[in-house]
């Protein structure tokens, strides 16, 4: 199993029922998603993985679009999963057989979290933004974003539009920023 975190492992005691405190409310991200965003970008506790993070790449990724259909690449579904790496972000009793598109949205965007959460220490240490060397890595591969100290020169355009989305699906309130501004996108939910 390489999944390193659960739903039971919730970040920030347990997710709140709320996703407006998780998400801009004015975004564009589609209603019947944002529980399962505020699920998949609360799931561990790294601090760089967000609801906010979850969404601008299924954003980047298909536009939200569960339908996304692209054999050419073998990639399938709102996160753009390849099934055969899909399956091991999947609960562990499901990991068995590599699922077969169409893709369930649900399952798709946990699972994404949950890769988030495994890719995370694994880029601990590398050079510039935490964030946007894991979407970086979700895009590509883990040991490019550590070969290449960052987010190589290719995939800065994939990168530069996670974080314009990322930005813009942060809590409406203002974003709380753990770094400062020049060294991280990563908006979070104020404390209360």
């Amino acid at each position: 199993m390489l999944a390193t975190c659960t739903a039971s492992q919730t970040l920030r005691g347990s997710a709140p029922a709320d996703p407006g405190l998780w998400l801009n409310p004015r975004a564009d991200i589609p209603r019947q998603y944002r529980a399962t965003i505020v699920e998949a970008g609360t799931m561990c506790p790294v601090p760089q993985i967000t609801p906010a993070l979850v969404a601008a790449v299924l954003k980047v990724e298909s536009g939200f679009d569960p339908h996304l259909h692209d054999p050419a690449n073998d990639e399938y579904g709102i996160a753009r999963w390849t099934p055969r790496v899909l399956r091991y972000y999947l609960p562990e009793d499901r990991q068995g057989s590599v699922p077969a598109p169409p893709l369930d949205a649900r399952d798709s965007i946990l699972a994404l979290g949950r890769m988030l959460c495994t890719l995370a220490p694994q880029l601990e240490g590398v050079a510039g933004d935490p964030v946007l060397n894991l979407a970086g890595a979700y895009r590509t591969a883990t040991f490019v974003i550590q070969k290449e100290n960052g987010v190589p020169s290719r995939l800065r355009p994939y990168t530069s539009e996670v974080r314009l989305h990322l930005m813009a699906y942060a809590p409406e309130r203002k974003a709380c920023l753990p770094f400062p501004v020049t060294e991280s996108s990563y908006p979070a939910p104020c404390p209360r």
